[in-house]
């Protein structure tokens, strides 16, 4: 019993070795990808066709780049392999810091991004690298699935059953999502449009990524959408964690 247990702790550790290495193998080539195409645009933006080149090389990499990540977050997550990394920031300031990287995705298709809270200053202990995974997919996802009007971020703290959680809710006004789908929303491969034929690229990880971080952390996340009537999903991190 003992020599199996151990010999499970050490497939383990090299599973978690594994991905590590497999994380920095795969990410560091894509990254000086990114880069040089970033430097193709600005050294060579007066040779025709060449910066679009650069951009589609550089969205490509982005792309890549993102399906790798949620691959290698997913296998971490389903192997207990995460290892948080927590402190205290304010929270307020790290969403209104983030939200700049996104406003270029909503301008490229001509939508707003709002940020709106009445809180000014909010201590919170967690990850911010999940904080900003978690904003990531849901952002994205808003802006993705939205081709007019745009996506408003709120944050407010709210009391649930004599629990004071923090929500966090992100709102658009896209394409919506069947109510049918809504419970199978958060299983991992499952997309609304699936084939070759889907209208939206994705590897349908995201929202499991995103459902699994939340729930580690304590808390949990609601929807409600409907077909051609956006989607508000709704995330609730406890104040205490």
């Amino acid at each position: 019993m003992i020599d199996a247990r151990n010999s499970a702790e050490d497939i383990t550790k090299l599973q978690a070795n594994f991905l590590a290495n497999m994380s920095h193998e795969i990410r560091t080539p894509i990254n000086g990808i990114i880069g040089l195409s970033e430097l193709i645009e600005q050294d060579f933006s007066n040779v025709e066709g060449l910066d679009e080149y650069a951009q589609l090389l550089k969205e490509s990499g982005h792309r890549l780049l993102s399906t790798i990540t949620s691959l290698l977050d997913f296998s971490k997550l389903n192997n207990s392999q995460v290892d948080f990394k927590l402190r205290e920031f304010d929270l307020v300031q790290v969403v209104q810091d983030y939200l700049p990287s996104m406003h270029v995705l909503a301008d490229r298709k001509g939508l707003y991004l709002r940020f709106k809270t009445e809180i000014k200053h909010l201590d919170y202990r967690f990850d911010e690298n999940v904080l900003i995974l978690i904003l990531n997919n849901l952002i994205g996802n808003a802006i993705k699935f939205t081709k007019e009007g745009g996506v408003e971020v709120r944050l407010t703290t709210k009391d649930v059953q004599g629990k004071e959680f923090i929500q966090l809710s992100i709102h658009d006004t896209g394409i919506g999502i069947d109510e049918e789908f809504v419970p199978f929303l958060f299983e991992p491969f499952r997309q609304e449009s699936t084939g070759f034929s889907r209208n939206y690229e994705g590897t349908g990880l995201g929202l499991s990524i995103v459902h699994k971080y939340i729930e580690l952390f304590g808390g949990y996340v609601k929807v409600k959408s409907e077909k051609k009537q956006g989607a508000s999903f709704y995330i609730f991190l406890p104040r205490q964690v």
